[in-house]
C-alpha cells in the first residue's frame, strides 16, 4: 500500500494550506488566511488532475481528499467568517462567564452561525463520495466555490470593501442558503474540461472566460459575484436540459 504517491503528497498540501488558512485567521491576517484557501483550491485540482494523469487512484486518496477538503473548504472558510463577523459586530464573549441578558443567546447564534457551514460541508463531503452520479458534474454546490465565496466576503468585510455591512443577520441568511446549497439535489457542472470542443464545454469555456475578466478588473471583488454566477449559471443549464427532454 503506497501512502505517498505524488496526488497524495498534492493533497497533503491541501491539507497544510487549511492549517495555515486557520492559523493566520485566528491572528487576524485575513488576507493571508483567504491566500492559504486559494492554494488549498490549486492543490485540490492538482491532486486529481495527478491522479488522472498517473493513473494513480486508491481508497486512501479518495479519503484523504475528503478530509483535505473538510478542513481546507469546510472549517478554514468558516473560521475566517467567524472572526470577521466577531470583529465587525464587536461581541466578546468570555469562555467562563456569559452576561444575562434577554438577547444573549441570539447573539451567540449570531455569532457561531459560520460553523453550520462546516457541518453542512461535512455531510456534503460524505455524500459525494458515495453519490456515483456525481462522476462528470456535481450534485451540489461544491465545496471549494462554497469556500471561495465565504473566505472572500470575510476578507472583503475585514477590509472595508463591501458595499454593505456583513453583520450577523446577513451571515445568518448567506449560511442557511448556502448550507442548503451544498447538499441540494441541484446539479452543478465541473469544470473538468477535457478537450476544446466548443459544443460539449460551451457553458464551461463561456464560465471561465467570463471569470477571468472579472478577476482581472475587480479582483478579490469579483469571486462573490462570480460564484453566484456560476449558481444561477448552473440553474440555468439544468431547467434548459429539462425542457429539452420534456419536449
Amino acid at each position: 500500500m503506497k501512502l505517498f504517491t505524488i496526488p497524495n503528497l498534492l493533497t497533503l498540501g491541501n491539507v497544510l494550506m487549511g492549517c495555515l488558512s486557520v492559523a493566520f485567521a485566528s491572528s487576524g491576517n485575513l488576507g493571508a488566511a483567504f491566500v492559504c484557501i486559494l492554494a488549498a483550491a490549486v492543490f485540490d485540482f492538482a491532486d486529481g488532475f495527478a491522479a488522472r494523469l498517473l493513473n494513480s487512484y486508491s481508497a486512501i486518496g479518495k479519503q484523504l481528499d475528503s478530509l483535505a477538503d473538510m478542513l481546507s473548504f469546510g472549517f478554514a472558510p468558516a473560521f475566517m467568517l467567524f472572526v470577521a463577523t466577531g470583529i465587525n459586530d464587536d461581541i466578546q464573549f468570555s469562555m467562563v462567564y456569559l452576561p444575562t441578558c434577554d438577547n444573549t443567546v441570539l447573539n451567540i447564534v449570531l455569532l457561531y452561525c459560520p460553523f453550520l457551514l462546516t457541518a453542512f460541508s461535512a455531510l456534503r463531503l460524505a455524500k459525494f463520495d458515495v453519490d456515483e452520479r456525481q462522476t462528470t458534474s456535481f450534485i451540489g454546490l461544491p465545496t471549494p466555490a462554497n469556500a471561495l465565496f465565504f473566505g472572500s466576503l470575510a476578507l472583503l468585510n475585514a477590509q472595508q470593501m463591501l458595499p454593505f455591512v456583513l453583520n450577523g443577520w446577513c451571515v445568518l441568511g448567506l449560511v442557511v442558503v448556502f448550507s442548503y446549497l451544498l447538499v441540494s439535489e441541484i446539479p452543478m457542472f465541473s469544470l473538468k474540461i477535457k478537450n476544446f470542443s466548443l459544443q460539449k464545454y460551451a457553458v464551461q469555456i463561456a464560465f471561465i472566460a467570463v471569470a477571468a475578466v472579472l478577476c482581472i478588473v475587480w479582483r478579490v471583488q469579483s469571486i462573490p459575484l462570480i460564484i453566484l454566477l456560476y449558481i444561477v449559471l448552473s440553474i440555468i443549464v439544468d431547467i434548459t436540459h429539462l425542457k429539452k427532454n420534456t419536449l
